[in-house]
């Protein structure tokens, strides 16, 4: 089970990371980013993006991010040709 937290700790950092070089956040941002996914999953996060004290124009870019993976999901779903499943990125992780 430790190993497993521990592991999902990494993922949810690493999932932050990656935001916050895509989107050029500040590290203060970074983290409220990483306790919320630790806390609720990245698909809450994601979801739940306009409900976290976050600047608007990151909530804003989140939003876009979200529809772009969702759109990508479908997509995939419905082609039997996948060349990349988004739902599969560190882990399940549109189900986190």
């Amino acid at each position: 089970m430790y190993m497993k937290n521990n592991n999902n700790r990494g993922i949810n950092k690493y999932l932050s990371s990656l935001l916050g070089q895509l989107f050029d956040l500040d590290i203060d941002i970074e983290e409220k980013i990483t306790g919320y996914i630790e806390n609720h999953g990245i698909k809450r996060f994601l979801k739940d993006a306009s409900k976290i004290d976050l600047p608007n124009d990151v909530i804003d870019k989140i939003e876009r991010l979200r529809l772009v993976l969702e759109v990508c999901d479908t997509e995939f779903d419905t082609n039997s040709d996948q060349f990349f499943n988004c739902t599969n990125i560190g882990g399940d992780f549109l189900n986190g």
